[in-house]
């Protein structure tokens, strides 16, 4: 997956800031363009769309960290549907799975981990890892470093 670096994240919301729309200047601070960054897990697509309903949420008087909060709540309310579809289709240990890569486990075959998690086996993790990466909704990175794909899958995932 493709990520958003700091410098790209910081010219879009200076680009922002700095651009009227439709008649509207919008004022970003650091701390709240990196907010609706790390919400979005720097995921280029969501960090687009939670920046524009933010925006669209924003009054007169300004943005706050209230804003972001309740726009990010309300963006994961209305993809819930579609990704409460996408978990009904996955086995218990594939959700166990996704749970534990949330957690930040990297020792999936750890008899604490399998136990944990109820993952079944060691053998098991193979199928689990292969079934969620077909699914896309995990990216293997270097280092065998496993993460979920989609930042709103995540948010569902661990409600």
């Amino acid at each position: 997956m493709w990520l958003l670096d700091e410098a790209i994240l910081h010219a879009f919301f200076l680009y922002l800031s700095q651009n009227s729309f439709y008649g509207y200047t919008f004022f970003y601070t650091d701390e709240l363009s990196g907010l609706i960054a790390d919400k979005m897990k720097n995921h280029p697509y969501y960090t687009q769309q939670l920046s524009q309903q933010v925006w669209f949420r924003t009054p007169d008087s300004g943005c706050t960290q209230k804003n972001v909060e309740e726009t990010f709540n309300s963006l994961i309310d209305q993809l819930s549907l579609l990704f409460a579809n996408i978990i009904d289709t996955l086995t218990s240990k594939q959700i166990n799975f996704l749970l534990a890569v949330a957690d930040g486990v990297s020792n999936f075959s750890s008899k604490e981990v399998l136990t944990k998690y109820k993952l079944g086996t060691t053998a098991n993790i193979k199928n689990l890892r292969k079934a969620t990466l077909e699914k896309d909704l995990i990216d293997v990175l270097s280092g065998n470093i496993i993460e979920i794909q989609d930042p709103a899958v995540l948010a569902e995932v661990c409600v």
